[in-house]
């Protein structure tokens, strides 16, 4: 009897959390769609996400109010207008469809010190209290060290 018990609230405590998630996840997927929709518009960067202190473990990052800014612009055909880059800031745009993760392909070479790309993705987070707020990050920091600009703060400045 006790083991049939035991089976029957195991049963119950696995089955509870899978039904909720998918509840979940539904209302979620939802939210994470309309990304594409409540992005469009002009940007301007106010913030990144710097390192402090490289010397200690986990390393120390702050946040940096930025002057100038670079902007960013999604358009609802799917373009954008990214100027962090001088070489190349134009081409097209994806949210991964049921995520927050952004691609940006480029429309030439983007040429830096480290190298060179031509697309690149990162993780879109929209303040979702007035929508007026965006950051981009980099999916996973990778075991490369991110020294400056790891995290990109940006303000709406126009629909």
């Amino acid at each position: 009897m006790m083991k049939v018990i035991k089976k029957w609230f195991l049963l119950i405590c696995l089955g509870i959390p899978l039904l909720f998630s998918s509840c979940i996840s539904s209302d979620d997927s939802d939210e994470l769609d309309q990304i594409s929709n409540k992005i469009i518009g002009s940007w301007i960067q106010i913030e990144e996400y710097n390192i402090e202190n490289a010397n200690v473990s986990p390393p120390v990052y702050k946040w940096v109010e930025v002057e100038d800014g670079f902007e960013l612009s999604f358009f609802q055909n799917g373009d954008f207008i990214y100027t962090k880059y001088s070489t190349c800031f134009t081409g097209t745009y994806e949210v991964e469809q049921g995520s927050n993760r952004i691609r940006f392909d480029f429309d030439c070479e983007v040429f830096t010190g480290g190298g060179s790309f031509s697309s690149l993705v990162g993780n879109v987070l929209l303040n979702t209290s007035d929508f007026n707020e965006l950051s981009l990050s980099p999916p996973l920091f990778s075991n490369n060290l991110c020294q400056t600009g790891c995290i990109n703060k940006f303000q709406r400045v126009a629909d």
